[in-house]
């Protein structure tokens, strides 16, 4: 149900799905929860790692994960499906399909998956002989599309729809817990080319609602983002963008919203074949905590064409949750937001049938987001290396 990456949770990792930021606005911290997502409608997966903020923003210190639901590869109907059994009454089943011309492409998936599970509590102990089973079920749903109606303009849209429950035990006493989601992301976009410059428009929606055991969580996020592209020579490129973002969470009683304005630049300056060089700086005004900037320099080396040396420098924020700062559990309206620098050497050997790499990263938070009792800020410096 989580993932670390550079040894940092899944509060510190955005996660994108073509191209719409699902991690959820009502969860105790800013995290996606990957306990439910299967490969079904799932064409690749791209892992940035190390600190990202500069790019991406708040829940970036560790990396992203960016997913791309299936698209067709040839001209005309094509599509693939598949199907699971298994114990504890376990089915998963998926079917996928799409239609591409040499203008656009449309694309539909569906998975489903149920299972009749089993207790933890029948591991071991006192509770060893229980037979209740504590089952999953869910539908998940991907459609996207995209036209060129001009040779310099192009229409795109993308969807995302998954609706689950699962039985849980509240206690040893208790074995009817009960939780229930859904979730609905939309994205629609245009792609315009203007000589030397690709610019593309966007607008986001995300919202999710889990129901556990008759507690509302709901949380909704609406995006608004222009990024563009600018080839200055074969040896430069400039990338810009801002985004305007709104989130708001609601549970039991509590209503909170807050609003996040940034701009940011990239620039890619590859002076010889040999080197490669990344400078990124990013602008956010947040409604609560005012303004932040953060930047990332990066910097590769090949001496040779199967020999790399990468280092990078980054710094990065992380604003407290709607629920760490509202609550219902542990709410502290004081907290501040996490900062963090980043540091990354490595070198990587690539052969004709693999490749060996290795990398040390460091990374140093100051005002951890921490719980005990409450929510509350570590003192000094947290490092992960």
């Amino acid at each position: 149900t989580r993932i670390r990456i550079r040894g940092l949770g899944p509060s510190y990792v955005g996660v994108r799905l073509d191209g719409i930021d699902i991690t959820d606005p009502a969860s105790l911290s800013p995290q996606f929860n990957f306990g439910g997502l299967l490969s079904s409608g799932i064409d690749r997966i791209e892992v940035l790692k190390g600190s990202q903020s500069a790019l991406y923003g708040s829940e970036a210190i560790a990396g992203v994960v960016n997913i791309t639901s299936f698209r067709p590869t040839e001209l005309g109907f094509s599509g693939l499906s598949n199907l699971e059994t298994g114990s504890y009454g376990t089915n998963i089943g998926s079917a996928s399909a799409g239609y591409s011309t040499d203008r656009g492409f449309v694309a539909l998936s569906y998975g489903r998956i149920v299972t009749e599970g089993f207790s933890s509590r029948t591991q071991d102990g006192p509770d060893a002989d229980v037979t209740e089973d504590d089952g999953f079920r869910q539908s998940t749903v991907n459609a996207t599309g995209e036209y060129d109606l001009t040779d310099t303009l192009s229409m795109g849209a993308a969807l995302f729809y998954r609706a689950g429950d699962l039985d849980y035990d509240i206690s040893r006493t208790n074995s009817e817990g009960r939780i229930q989601s859904e979730e609905i992301g939309a994205r629609v976009y245009a792609k315009l080319n203007t000589g030397n410059v690709d610019s593309t428009f966007s607008y986001s929606y995300f919202d999710i609602e889990r129901d556990v055991d008759g507690s509302i969580f709901r949380g909704t996020r609406r995006n608004l983002a222009y990024l563009g592209t600018a080839t200055v020579s074969n040896a430069l490129v400039l990338n810009f963008g801002a985004d305007y973002t709104e989130e708001d969470y609601r549970s039991n009683g509590i209503f909170a919203t807050e609003d996040n304005t940034s701009v940011n630049a990239e620039l890619l300056y590859s002076p010889s074949d040999a080197i490669d060089i990344s400078a990124a700086l990013r602008f956010d005004d947040n409604s609560t905590f005012g303004g932040k900037t953060t930047g990332r320099l990066a910097g590769v080396w090949r001496p040779t064409s199967d020999l790399a040396f990468r280092g990078v420098i980054g710094t990065g924020f992380r604003a407290p949750s709607l629920n760490e700062r509202f609550g219902p559990f542990g709410a502290n309206l004081e907290l501040q937001p996490e900062k963090s620098i980043s540091f990354e050497l490595g070198v990587e050997k690539t052969f004709s049938q693999g490749f060996i790499k290795a990398t040390f990263f460091q990374s140093d938070i100051d005002n951890l987001i921490g719980y005990e009792n409450s929510y509350v800020q570590v003192p000094g410096t947290s490092t992960s290396k």
